[in-house]
């Protein structure tokens, strides 16, 4: 749907609540500056728009709690969100552009509970902890040094619930880098967790009490450090785990009552996995296991069904295929 700046009439709309314009076309890809005089608004949804450029007038609503700025392409922001006192919940885009070059600021967003999704090459992570009432958030962390690595989930943000991070490209194997790394799995509010290219000491830390309690997602991709799988079937929460170019055993054997949630196991890229097995503990669980890249077990990708009872070893080879030749 198109939309021109004279299909509203900015002056007469200021009691205007609510302004969604999901989807739309915007003339030139620029949200109109009139919309700053829209001083009543409480929620404004840019989604799958084509706004390419986020006027300097958006801080002129001091009223405003909701402000989605998922849209369809690259957007410019001015750096101005930060004055925004009011704003409880901020959906962005990882790719954003913040005018003037600067880093988007958010310290003294006091009543943000919702962040998604913000990197650490746009955005100021150094505020995280400004945020006293943030309740969910995702963050993007890519190469940068362990000090910026500790501000993410600081205990200043008590109210923190949910935190899903994606972090690329860090180095983790310093002794201030592993207190980091265990600092965040040991928080009870990680619920997803993605590593790529990052370097560990010389494993993932051990598994110890309340060590990811709630995570339910785990990937890791091409990291450096040995992979003890055994250990990710104590994560009482875990559903989905993937596995991506990491070292690990040439077998992967586990107890049949690990993973107590796991749902959905992916090994990609495994030359010298051979097998899993599994040793009796309890019940009979069954989950679903997809393969890549790894040419011993025949096709190039495939999924399959994989039951782990008894106290013999089921290996790949005899687990039951049920969703075709590929993923």
């Amino acid at each position: 749907m198109g939309f021109k700046e004279s299909m509203v009439n900015f002056k007469m709309s200021q009691y205007l609540r609510i302004f969604v314009v999901e989807g739309c076309k915007f003339e030139g890809g620029k949200l109109p500056s009139k919309v700053g005089e829209l001083i009543h608004l409480r929620y404004l949804s840019l989604r799958y728009s084509n706004v390419r450029e986020l006027p300097k007038s958006i801080c002129s609503l001091p009223y405003l709690q909701t402000l989605d700025l998922r849209v369809s392409v690259d957007i410019k922001l001015p750096n101005v969100i930060w004055k925004m006192k009011r704003l409880k919940h901020l959906f962005l885009n990882t790719e954003i552009e913040v005018i003037g070059g600067e880093k988007l600021k958010l310290g003294g967003l006091q009543e943000l509970e919702t962040l998604d999704e913000i990197s650490s090459e746009t955005t100021c992570i150094a505020d995280i902890p400004t945020l006293i009432s943030l309740q969910k958030m995702r963050v993007e962390v890519r190469d940068v040094d362990v000090d910026n690595m500790s501000i993410v989930l600081k205990n200043k943000n008590s109210q923190l619930r949910e935190s899903y991070l994606s972090v690329d490209s860090c180095d983790f194997s310093s002794e201030n880098g592993r207190e980091v790394l265990n600092h965040w799995l040991m928080s009870p509010s990680l619920v997803s967790l993605v590593m790529q290219k990052c370097i560990m000491s010389s494993s993932v830390p051990y598994y110890k009490p309340e060590m990811c309690q709630n995570l339910e997602m785990l990937h890791l991709i091409k990291c450096k450090g040995k992979v003890d799988v055994k250990d990710f079937g104590k994560y009482p929460m875990l559903q989905q785990l993937y596995l991506d170019e990491v070292e690990m055993e040439e077998t992967l054997t586990c107890y049949s009552d690990s993973f107590p949630r796991l749902r959905n196991l992916s090994l990609c890229e495994f030359a010298r996995f051979k097998g899993m097995g599994s040793r009796r503990r309890s019940n009979a669980k069954t989950y679903f296991l997809g393969y890549s890249g790894m040419p011993q077990f025949g096709e190039a990708s495939r999924w399959f069904e994989i039951h782990l009872h008894s106290s013999s070893h089921v290996y790949l080879e005899y687990a039951k295929r049920i969703h075709g030749e590929s993923k």
